[in-house]
């Protein structure tokens, strides 16, 4: 009967050692989260907490193909909560029934490989008018790859 009792206050014991371990990793993760002070329209303050996102930005030089142009200038945004923004301006020299700007991102690390790859589709019907269409692109990638990004590459057709 004393042993029982005893694998039993031991057990618990373990428990309540894991459940402070597991307190502890908590406290450190919530280490890292910041603040912002947000005003009411009547002046009150109050703290909201969040966690801190980071990014990395990539500016693109012009990419041709065929008589399609996306201008120089062209972005990425990449965050560390695996969301990333794409921003561009695209336009046609000489098509008359429309084209379609079709841009490839690639994220490589260190070694040059390719650890994801996404297909983005710009303007459809883009005319020879002289018209600029802005090319955007919102999109999400595996967030525990963040860091592993070294860099980015780029290539279209149309």
């Amino acid at each position: 009967m004393k042993t029982n009792l005893l694998k039993q206050v031991f057990f618990l014991a373990v428990l309540f050692m894991v459940s402070l371990n597991s307190a502890n990793h908590h406290a450190a993760a919530l280490k890292t989260v910041v603040s912002n002070t947000v005003r009411d329209a009547n002046g009150k303050s109050a703290e909201t907490p969040h966690f801190q996102v980071l990014k990395k930005h990539y500016d693109f030089q012009e990419l041709r193909s065929g008589d399609c142009v996306i201008a120089a200038g062209n972005t990425l945004d990449v965050f560390s909560d695996g969301h990333a923004e794409f921003r561009a301006t695209v336009w046609t020299n000489h098509t008359h029934s429309g084209d379609t700007w079709h841009h490839h991102v690639f994220f490589k690390n260190a070694a040059g490989a390719i650890i994801f790859k996404i297909d983005l589709e710009g303007p459809n019907h883009m005319n020879d008018d002289g018209t600029r269409y802005a090319f955007s692109s919102n999109f999400n990638f595996p967030a525990g790859i963040f860091n592993a990004v070294s860099f980015v590459s780029e290539s279209g057709n149309c």
